[in-house]
């Protein structure tokens, strides 16, 4: 059978990333198989859809968990992929206490709960994204790595093999020795890239109140339907440094029926009355972006940012290195 990390790059190859992106994912993947191909953990579900049925029918909660495993002594663990640009260095800096707190965490601990399989604890996977690029190839001394020097003695760069001839070796690296640095980076760094953020825990009454709290914004987001009134959240428009995407619509400056606006496809999960953790987010930011998401249902016509095309790309490679071992325990 074939193993998970041939299966997690043929996964990547499916991916529409540029050659420095794919570089660098591809390091990723083959430096978190080396750190974590022999942990013992199990995979049970990969991308597990959830539903659980909230008062006011047909309304659900519903989303999908990345991985569920168990462990050595049997407990259900639910792990959740992350990449990031941030120093994951630091497990007391603001972005692993608001993980922590995260309510998509709760909502699938009270899901599972209710589904009858609980979770123990949830695990953050964390993966931070390079910066660097490619860069010159410098001439060094013998036997350092990382040089000409290297790759005319040996016949390999960061101590990786390479079809280069060492009467032409090229001034910058190319996409594949740029990836073998970045894999030698990234296995003798390991804590600088990689993290597993676990404990992460939740009670029964936090459990109870996640599922009281997902009934109350099935009920606002009601009130706001028998009444056809979708307030504008002003401190909303704009936020991280840009513009909600809706603005223009608010401003009455543009018409939804222009073409700077699409249908929503959404995803397998969405539905009229489906409540996501997303939707939630989105009600709770401003009910007039709802509004234009979820009930009329259109989105800016643009291209994909970097960032998420990235991580886009490297979850679904994970979703292919976990199934390997949910396939292989069958």
């Amino acid at each position: 059978m074939m193993n998970r990390l041939k299966k997690a790059l043929e996964a990547l190859e499916s991916s529409d990333l540029d050659q420095i992106d794919m570089a660098r994912t591809r390091a990723l993947l083959k430096a978190y198989d080396h750190h974590y191909g022999h942990v013992d953990l199990k995979a049970t579900a990969v991308e597990q859809q959830i539903a659980v049925e909230l008062h006011r029918s047909p309304w659900k909660f519903v989303g999908a968990i990345d991985t569920l495993c168990r462990d050595g002594s049997g407990n259900n663990i639910m792990v959740e992929h992350k990449t990031t640009s941030l120093d994951v260095s630091n497990l007391s800096s603001p972005y692993f206490t608001t993980l922590s707190f995260n309510l998509q965490i709760s909502a699938y601990h009270m899901a599972q709960e209710l589904l009858g399989d609980p979770i123990s604890q949830t695990v953050y996977d964390v993966v931070r994204k390079p910066t660097t690029k490619p860069k010159a190839i410098p001439r060094g001394s013998e036997g350092r790595l990382g040089t000409r020097s290297e790759i005319e003695e040996c016949g390999t760069y960061y101590g990786h093999s390479v079809p280069v001839d060492s009467e032409n070796i090229p001034d910058f690296e190319t996409f594949e020795l740029y990836e073998h640095r970045l894999m030698h980076m990234f296995i003798a760094d390991k804590e600088k890239y990689f993290v597993r953020y676990g404990q992460i825990r939740r009670s029964r009454n936090d459990i109870i109140d996640t599922y009281e709290f997902l009934n109350d914004m099935v009920d606002d987001i009601e009130r706001c339907r028998e009444r056809n009134v979708w307030h504008m959240n002003g401190s909303s428009c704009q936020q991280y440094g840009s513009s909600c995407e809706y603005l223009s619509l608010c401003r009455g400056v543009d018409s939804p029926d222009s073409d700077a606006w699409v249908k929503r496809e959404g995803s397998s999960l969405s539905g009229s009355e489906n409540l996501s953790c997303s939707r939630i987010r989105c009600f709770q930011s401003c009910p007039r972006k709802h509004y234009w998401r979820y009930e009329y249902g259109i989105e800016r016509r643009r291209e994909r940012s970097q960032a998420l095309r990235v991580g886009s790309a490297f979850h679904l490679a994970m979703e292919a290195w976990w199934g390997i071992e949910e396939k292989e325990a069958v």
